[in-house]
């Protein structure tokens, strides 16, 4: 009996260890390019895919002057969530050919053809060094988004440069 009561005591204590409290209420979704399902909203998307030098695994997402836009994360926010959303947070690992590229991590909505908001981050202010991986974050308020079931946020590196610039472990995390 005592080992009965030990067990419902020790599984009680995991439970409560392994609860979110609020500071977590969070939606994470990652992709190391390994596995593209559900991340990319179009073929152009998914042919910035390459077996190159990568952060982890074989994959990344090159841009150059073929391929402008990055690998893509989609979604209407009233898929992910019936919530408020408070914020997004939008992460992925550069490697660039030229310290100077003219690159941005966008993280954007739209309603029906409209932007919304529109946030970005330029790589220039973040990435220092070639053939390094540098991690470059991006975010954008939500808090004050109305709902509405047309919301469509998109996530993705625009490169509007000469150089080739490569992505690998892609994150969009979003609070509630």
């Amino acid at each position: 009996m005592k080992k009965i009561n030990l067990l419902i005591l020790a599984g009680g204590f995991f439970v409560a260890a392994c609860s979110s409290n609020d500071n977590d209420k969070a939606l994470d979704f990652t992709n190391d390019l390994e596995n593209v399902k559900g991340w990319s909203g179009n073929e152009s998307n998914i042919a910035t895919i390459v077996k190159a030098k990568a952060k982890s695994g074989e994959y990344v997402s090159k841009t150059d002057t073929v391929y402008r836009y990055g690998f893509l994360f989609r979604a209407k926010l009233y898929d992910l969530t019936n919530k408020k959303l408070k914020a997004v947070k939008a992460a992925v690992w550069a490697n660039v050919t030229e310290v100077n590229s003219e690159a941005v991590l966008v993280i954007s909505v739209d309603s029906v053809g409209k932007s919304i908001v529109w946030e970005g981050k330029k790589l220039i202010e973040v990435v220092k060094k070639t053939d390094e991986w540098t991690e470059v974050i991006a975010d954008a308020d939500l808090s004050k988004l109305k709902p509405c079931k047309d919301y469509i946020i998109s996530v993705y590196l625009w490169n509007t440069g000469k150089s080739v610039i490569y992505t690998d472990d892609h994150r969009v995390r979003f609070t509630e």
